[in-house]
């Protein structure tokens, strides 16, 4: 039956008739009208569907799958189907690896290297498995917001960055797991970046916030990537039960924010001394 069989299946005259079908165009007018606002909206950015109040935050961190933990590989392939397509929402999120691949290329270079091998049979192999795998896409990575991983210490190359992804490098080749992964935390956390450069005068151009985030949801997003983060060490046989525990503890207390810990100072000092 078409859209206006009633009519002929009943038929009206007159005024009657007029009305309804000047109420079935309205209808359809109404409809189509609805169905191209919708469709322009989502051709918005997602920003913009923010400020207009048609997306919130937490819609968002599950939209765009924040802090989701897996191997590069993985990430790419299940986390991002937002992404796919011409007319994908591109350039919202970016694959931060923990710890930094610069850090386990490095760790390589380290004089005590040659001993990880006893000291964490599986960390060596990860350091080893770059040589056929050198973009780390079989590596563990946390799907993060662009503008927060632009912001972290833990990436790009200017000068603090390269002497803190260091002291990680030396951590590793001297299976310093538990205190790398700490520090690991403390770099690729925006916030606490951004407090590091502060406290050291180092003037650092904010990235563009192409999505808006509270404070409290990307403590959260954060501080459970990295309770994933732990459990995937454990499982690989790079940390032992009582080092997840204690790991756990730090992550459950922000004890990534914490200015007064050896590790928090560590990587202070390494970032002040990267600007004489």
């Amino acid at each position: 039956m078409s859209f206006f069989g009633p009519v002929f299946a009943n038929p009206m005259v007159g005024l009657e008739y007029d009305r309804f079908i000047n109420a079935s165009v309205e209808l359809l007018l109404y409809i189509v009208g609805k169905s191209n606002s919708n469709n322009a909206a989502s051709k918005g950015t997602i920003r913009s569907q923010q400020e207009a109040g048609d997306l919130d935050s937490s819609e968002v961190e599950i939209y765009l799958n924040l802090g989701s933990v897996g191997t590069y590989k993985q990430i790419i392939r299940d986390k991002r189907p937002f992404s796919k397509g011409r007319d994908g929402d591109k350039g919202y999120v970016e694959a931060d690896h923990i710890p930094p691949l610069d850090s386990l290329r490095r760790a390589e270079q380290d004089p005590e290297f040659w001993m990880l091998r006893q000291r964490n049979p599986a960390l060596y192999d990860m350091v080893m498995s770059l040589r056929d795998d050198p973009h780390g896409r079989n590596l563990l990575t946390v799907q993060v917001s662009t503008q927060h991983h632009r912001e972290a210490l833990s990436t790009g190359n200017s000068r603090a960055s390269r002497a803190v992804r260091g002291v990680l490098a030396r951590r590793i080749a001297r299976a310093e797991v538990k205190v790398m992964l700490k520090q690991a935390f403390i770099i690729a956390h925006p916030f606490v970046s951004r407090q590091i450069r502060d406290h050291a005068e180092i003037v650092n151009k904010a990235p563009t916030e192409r999505i808006l985030i509270s404070a409290d949801r990307t403590m959260d997003i954060y501080r459970r990537a990295f309770m994933e983060v732990i459990k995937y060490y454990y499982e690989k046989r790079i940390i032992t039960a009582i080092e997840v525990l204690e790991l756990m503890q730090y992550v459950e207390n922000h004890g990534y924010t914490d200015i007064q810990s050896s590790e928090y100072k560590e990587i202070f000092d390494t970032v002040k001394r990267s600007q004489k």
